[in-house]
């Protein structure tokens, strides 16, 4: 079951480079991700 813990961080890690408002692939910025497609940024305060 070890595996599957495994899968599920992975998934989450790869998850974090989808736009959650658009779906587009985020780019690594100024040591956040931001969408080139729509300017969406988890970490905009």
């Amino acid at each position: 079951m070890e595996n599957q813990g495994n899968k599920n961080n992975e998934e989450k890690k790869t998850q974090k480079n989808i736009c959650e408002e658009c779906g587009s692939t985020m780019k690594p910025e100024s040591g956040c991700f931001i969408c080139p497609n729509c300017g969406y940024s988890p970490c905009d305060i």
